[in-house]
């Protein structure tokens, strides 16, 4: 799928949305009620138009400490920005900061789970499996300047 921030392949189970990847080969229609919903729910959001997500996402395959880092990742409200120290303090693991970015890298819903919305310690942007520029473009979406 195509929106206003990018290019999207949206993968889903029965236990909801699976995997995000970046980019898309050629456009099919949502196969499932869980796809057509994530699909409306990523347009809403690339257009300005939607805040939050409340499609559900399968968190089963996941470590506790992931479970745990990805709950604590949904709290990350919309323009709102933590550190890889912070997120790591909020899901009750302080310290865990190179566990946390190893588990922010391999976030099956990125979007969905804000990794986004996660900077390094000094404020300045990081990384992002999208690439830099698109994590430059969902923060200035809400509002946030890098």
């Amino acid at each position: 799928m195509t929106t206003a921030v990018g290019a999207f392949t949206l993968t889903a189970g029965p236990q909801g949305i699976t995997r995000v990847d970046f980019g898309a080969e050629q456009p099919i229609a949502p196969a499932s009620d869980v796809l057509r919903q994530a699909c409306e729910e990523l347009c809403a959001y690339a257009a300005g138009e939607r805040r939050q997500f409340s499609v559900a996402w399968d968190s089963r395959p996941h470590t506790a400490f992931r479970r745990h880092l990805y709950a604590a990742l949904s709290t990350v409200g919309y323009g709102e920005t933590l550190s890889y120290g912070q997120l790591a303090a909020r899901a009750g693991h302080p310290g865990a900061v190179r566990a946390t970015g190893t588990a922010l890298r391999l976030n099956p819903v990125p979007v969905f789970l804000p990794c986004h919305r996660i900077l390094r310690g000094d404020g300045s942007i990081g990384g992002y499996a999208g690439g830099v520029e698109l994590k430059r473009r969902l923060l200035r979406l809400e509002g946030v300047e890098i």
